[in-house]
């Protein structure tokens, strides 16, 4: 099997994510695509942060109707802070060695790899498929490190969670921005600041 692993805190997940996913999928010739939400992401702490359970719950509704997307929810059961290192040890673990591991990171992350918990392990149990980001570049990147990933040509989109959640917060339309089922679940559930969705959401 080789499976891609795509970690982050999905808060919420967006079309972004969705795309980038079915792209590599495609582009790595990947069985699955796994969307791991993370528990307490090491580097998000103190941002507003949905509940595990809605963050996983708008990732099954994302990607319900794509047969070769899965939403894991490893890292939640294990609790704590979401480590990468961990969680690959516990896929690898789970599937055994003849499985073939590919972790999505941004560029951002690249940049600073080096200050992961344990980056050479990391490199170890699976390959790094590095995604482009605006603003940010290779340059300044380890060499050495530069020839143990791989890059993906997926295609950018400007949106960000972050974003998703200042427009909700303003009143904004996050139309587009993610699946109708996860914008319906956000004003459902009157998440991030919203009163419930409006004519315009």
């Amino acid at each position: 099997m080789r499976l891609g692993l795509y970690g982050g805190s999905f808060n919420p997940i967006h079309v972004g994510h969705l795309l980038i996913g079915e792209f590599v999928r495609e582009e790595w010739n990947l069985d699955e695509i796994w969307f791991i939400p993370s528990a307490t992401p090491p580097h998000k702490r103190g941002q507003e942060l949905a509940t595990a359970e809605l963050r996983v719950q708008m990732v099954r509704l994302a990607i319900r109707g794509n047969p070769r997307f899965r939403c894991s929810e490893i890292e939640i059961r294990r609790g704590g802070i979401s480590y990468t290192r961990d969680t690959l040890r516990q896929i690898r673990d789970e599937l055994g060695q003849s499985a073939e591991l590919f972790w999505f990171i941004g560029m951002d992350n690249l940049v600073d790899f080096h200050k992961w918990r344990h980056p050479e392990e990391i490199l170890s149990l699976c390959k790094l498929i590095v995604l482009q980001r605006p603003g940010f570049s290779a340059a300044g990147v380890d060499p050495d490190l530069l020839n143990q990933v791989i890059f993906s040509r997926a295609p950018l989109l400007d949106i960000s969670s972050s974003l998703i959640r200042r427009r909700v917060q303003t009143g904004l339309s996050i139309r587009y921005f993610v699946p109708d089922s996860v914008r319906h679940f956000i004003y459902e559930k009157q998440l991030y600041g919203s009163q419930g969705e409006t004519h315009s959401s």
